[in-house]
C-alpha cells in the first residue's frame, strides 16, 4: 500500500471547496485504501483542471522567455550606447 506524501494533502488545502476538491478527496481515499496500484479511468473534472493549469503555466513561461529575451536586447542596446558615449 502506498500513501500519498503529506505534501500533497497540504497542497490540496489550497483548492477551494467544491466538486473538484470532492473528487480529489475521493481519489485520495481510494489510493490510500488500495493494496496495489490500480489504474483508473480519467476523472473528468480533475483532468480538465490539470489541463487548464498546465496551459496556464505554459503561457506564463512563454511570457518569461519573452521578457528575458527583451532584457537581453535592452542590455545589449544599453552597452552599445555606453560605448558610444564613453569612447
Amino acid at each position: 500500500m502506498t500513501v500519498p506524501p503529506m505534501e500533497f494533502e497540504n497542497l490540496c488545502l489550497l483548492i477551494p471547496e467544491g466538486n473538484l476538491k470532492d473528487e480529489i478527496r475521493d481519489l485520495l481515499k481510494r489510493k490510500k485504501s488500495s493494496k496495489e496500484f490500480n489504474l483508473e479511468s480519467k476523472i473528468k473534472i480533475i483532468n480538465e483542471y490539470m489541463e487548464k493549469e498546465i496551459d496556464h503555466a505554459e503561457d506564463y513561461l512563454k511570457t518569461l522567455n519573452r521578457l528575458q529575451t527583451d532584457e537581453i536586447i535592452y542590455d545589449k542596446i544599453f552597452r552599445e550606447v555606453l560605448k558610444e558615449v564613453w569612447w
